[in-house]
């Protein structure tokens, strides 16, 4: 580039230009390029990133469907195993109430057996 008097020439000028213009659309072609790549990148990993949340939420699913009949099946357990302990117990109350009353009868008919021969012996 030559100088005169602090000028430059229409030919250099033009000449600059031309290099500016051709700077910025090689700037423009690599910033396009940029974005179709930044957009292509980000495209594929929210595909992916949507992918593992239907993922987790099947899972999620399952594990709650698993702990639901998990559930379920403890509460039919536990209902299961309390009626047999309440009939049980039913059962032994039963018993021994009536083991109960038996001894008070027999009480009462040797009380009695007692009180007829106490009466035969003084008459």
């Amino acid at each position: 580039m030559q100088l005169q008097n602090d000028r430059m020439s229409f030919e250099e000028l033009g000449k600059l230009l031309k290099e500016v213009n051709q700077t910025l659309e090689e700037a423009k072609k690599t910033g396009k390029s940029f974005s179709e790549i930044a957009e292509r990148t980000l495209s594929k990993h929210l595909q992916k990133l949507d992918a593992t949340y239907q993922l987790g939420l099947i899972r999620l699913k399952k594990k709650t469907t698993v702990g639901e009949q998990r559930l379920h099946r403890k509460t039919k357990f536990g209902e299961n195993r309390l009626e047999r302990k309440t009939q049980f117990g039913a059962q032994r109350i039963k018993n021994r109430v009536q083991h109960g009353i038996k001894r008070m009868q027999q009480a009462a008919n040797k009380t009695a057996h007692a009180d007829y021969e106490r009466e035969v012996a003084g008459s």
